[in-house]
């Protein structure tokens, strides 16, 4: 329901544009008078608000109908030579969260307006300098208005995405993140379904040696460049994983069988990047070892949550 009208400086009907068949309106009525009493003094004080400013009022109100029931509306008040133009809309044609839906009542109810104002200037020709400028005003504000509107929906969107990536990613060691992992793992089996996939668990051994000895600095350091070497470790369907300060992981998909060969195949892969040879901070030699705990999906389990646990 739509209910578009142009009301004098007394809140009277001057004009009726649209109006709802079920709802009596006629000119010269006091448009307050189809409010209930409180929600009225509100609406009025809205009006009023809406003279002495030259920006939109908008306001949520009980609209009576003609079989006396209340009904929920929002309505637009936007006012033009002093004279206000007063849309309501109910809150089914309403939906406050929706962003286009928005725009598209907000361009309604400008071109309504615009057409009122045509029908004025033919009617008013001394005048139409004074209404063509208001006109312009108008428009140019629905287009800053649809502009502020656009740039903030694409903030809106980068912001998404900058936390998206925030929620996947570890910030330390651009590993995938605990919040994640279980999501990346099971888009892998999704994939590849009826094929088995391995997870292995890895340990850092004596990192808080290094985290009592050097300082946190250097652990951080130390987490990294281990990180770097985990991501180089060259295995098919896998991805790599910071579960949490020095626990690591590594999860690998789409294999018809995992036997021996394949496990050792993983972990002579693992060692042969990471362990190898020692990470150097200023001028130290720290050396890498790890244990690690694999767990075969589809063979000692299907469920994620007890493949970490065996792993």
């Amino acid at each position: 329901m739509k209910i578009l009208v142009l009301l004098n400086e007394r809140n009277l009907i001057e004009r009726i544009i649209w109006k709802h068949n079920n709802i009596r309106l006629e000119k010269g009525m006091d448009i307050l008078s189809i409010f209930p009493e409180e929600a009225g003094k509100s609406i009025s004080r809205h009006l009023q608000s809406c003279l002495v400013s030259d920006d939109a009022s908008s306001f949520t109100a009980q609209l009576k109908k003609s079989d006396k029931k209340n009904i929920a509306v929002t309505a637009f008040a936007m006012a033009i030579s002093g004279k206000i133009f007063l849309l309501i809309i109910d809150d089914v044609a309403l939906d406050k969260n929706s962003y286009e839906e928005f725009l598209k009542i907000h361009n309604d109810y400008a071109n309504l307006m615009r057409k009122e104002f045509k029908k004025t200037i033919k009617d008013k020709e001394s005048e139409s300098n004074e209404y063509f400028e208001e006109i312009q005003k108008l428009n140019n504000e629905l287009i800053n208005t649809r502009r502020q509107l656009q740039k903030a929906n694409m903030k809106l969107n980068t912001k998404n995405k900058f936390l998206e990536g925030r929620l996947v990613k570890d910030a330390l060691t651009g590993l995938i993140s605990r919040y994640q992992y279980w999501t990346e793992i099971e888009k892998l089996i999704e994939n590849d379904k009826g094929k088995q996939g391995i997870f292995v668990f890895i340990d850092l051994d004596g990192f808080k040696n290094i985290n009592d000895t050097y300082g946190h600095s250097t652990g951080d350091v130390f987490l990294t460049e281990f990180a770097n070497r985990l991501k180089k470790v060259d295995i098919e369907n896998s991805i790599k994983i910071r579960i949490a300060g020095d626990e690591f992981a590594l999860y690998a998909h789409g294999y018809t069988k995992v036997d021996k060969e394949t496990t050792d195949f993983i972990w002579n892969k693992i060692k042969e990047e990471i362990t190898l040879e020692p990470i150097e901070i200023n001028g130290v030699e720290i050396p890498v070892s790890i244990s690690c705990g694999m767990a075969v999906y589809g063979k000692d389990t299907k469920d994620i949550r007890e493949l970490i646990e065996y792993g």
